[in-house]
């Protein structure tokens, strides 16, 4: 199967070569890709309605900065809590049964 965007395959490849994190540290990586995700978007719209003033992009920065800066630590804190939350709030997959899988549609 070709990547949907073959771009960005070549540089998640490149960037896999260039930072040989070891993946038992894959929830750090995590943490700080969510929590810098979510704070940019979040913070950008609370700029929002300074948008067109000559200061927007610096409040915006200043406020992601901070807001990321802050995140971080609360992500990595939280997480396991919010995994069992979330696993209690769902059921298991169900295996498929010899009859669903011998069945053809």
């Amino acid at each position: 199967m070709a990547p949907i965007l073959p771009e960005l395959h070549a540089y998640v490849r490149t960037a896999r070569t260039m930072l040989p994190i070891p993946r038992r540290h894959v929830h750090y990586v995590f943490a700080v890709l969510q929590s810098g995700l979510t704070t940019f978007a979040a913070t950008g719209i609370a700029s929002a309605p300074s948008f067109g003033q000559a200061q927007f992009a610096m409040q915006w920065l200043s406020a992601w900065s901070v807001a990321w800066l802050l995140m971080i630590p609360l992500v990595l804190v939280a997480a396991p809590a919010l995994r069992r939350i979330a696993a209690a709030l769902t059921r298991p997959d169900e295996e498929p049964s010899a009859s669903t899988l011998s069945r053809s549609d």
